[in-house]
Parts: C-alpha cells; sequence; structure tokens
C-alpha cells in the first residue's frame, strides 16, 4: 500500500496511489497528509506545501498537518506564511513543546528574538529537559546582546547535553563577546 512505502522509506512508489486515492476521495484528510508527507521524503516542499494546504483545508483541527506546512513553508522561505501556520498548530495544541521550537527557530530566521525568546521560555515550561529550547533561548538572548541571560541558558542546555558541540561553541562565543576567554 502506499502507507507502506511511506514506512519502508520509499516516498517515490507512494506518489502514484496517493495522487490516485485523492483523485477518487478528494474530501479525505490522508490521502492528502500521506502525498504530503512523500513529498516532503523527496526534498520536494513545492509539490508537498499545496498538499498539506488542501490537508488542513479539509481538517483544519489537524495540529500535525499545520506543522508540516509549516516546516515545507519555511524550507520555500515563505517565513510569514509559516508563522501563520505555526499559530494555527500553537492554537490547536499550545502544550506541543516542538512546535514552539519550530516557530521559534522561524522567528530567529526573520529576526525576531523577542518572539523567540517567548516561544523557547514557553518551551522550557512545557519541557524542562529540552536541550535544543534551552539552545534557542541562549541564541535569542545572544542576538538581543543579552549575554547573562545567554550564558545561563547555554549551560542549561550543555548540563542535559554535554556532548553537543554546537552547544560548547555558542558558549564559547558568547563568553568570548564578554571578554571571558578564560572560561
Amino acid at each position: 500500500s502506499d502507507l507502506a512505502y511511506l514506512e519502508q522509506n520509499q516516498p517515490v512508489k507512494a506518489i502514484e496511489p496517493l495522487r490516485r486515492a485523492t483523485e477518487l476521495e478528494p474530501s479525505v484528510v490522508l490521502p492528502w497528509f500521506e502525498l504530503a508527507l512523500a513529498f516532503t521524503g523527496m526534498s520536494n516542499d513545492v509539490e508537498a506545501i499545496p498538499a498539506f494546504r488542501k490537508a488542513v483545508e479539509i481538517e483544519p483541527k489537524k495540529a500535525i498537518a499545520w506543522r508540516c506546512l509549516a516546516n515545507s513553508l519555511t524550507n520555500q522561505g515563505k517565513h510569514g506564511d509559516a508563522m501563520e501556520a505555526y499559530e494555527k498548530a500553537l492554537a490547536l495544541t499550545p502544550n506541543d513543546a516542538e512546535a514552539w521550537v519550530e516557530s521559534g527557530k522561524v522567528m530567529a530566521q526573520i529576526g525576531w528574538p523577542d518572539g523567540v525568546i517567548k516561544a523557547m521560555r514557553r518551551a522550557t515550561i512545557l519541557k524542562p529537559d529540552y536541550a535544543e529550547a534551552w539552545r534557542m533561548l541562549g541564541v535569542s538572548h545572544s542576538m538581543k546582546g543579552e549575554n547573562a541571560e545567554a550564558l545561563r541558558a547555554f549551560r542549561k542546555a550543555i548540563r542535559l547535553e554535554p556532548r553537543d558541540a554546537l552547544l560548547w561553541a555558542d558558549l564559547g562565543g558568547t563568553l568570548a563577546d564578554m571578554g571571558k576567554n578564560e572560561e
């Protein structure tokens, strides 16, 4: 089946059966969502976006489809549209720490450090052991020149993921910015 192809990491083989399913049952969300996933599995966000849009049109309360749409839009550099999709996903699942981090990363790309800080604080409250949320919180504080806050966040992330080289580099960069090269 088309789902078996997706599960076997063979998205190309899933495309035609999924397209046929969307033709036969255009008002059913699952084939549209799976078609979009097949396209993302092929790194084809251009084709995935309309399929995700159709999925959320059919079932607007499907938060995962909004998140996936947002990811594909982000990959295409459509940050404003991606933020709208994340807002819909977060309205449906406000306790989803991963969605807060994903939306915060988009905000970082478009230079909204205050939004990133708000999103990362929410993510760290929801999931205190989420190292990536702590890292992004540190990055956003660094973007604003708030190095003491950045250090606290980076150190928390390193306690959670002590073998993550990027975290150590972020910490070192912030210490260098502060003139504390000896630490």
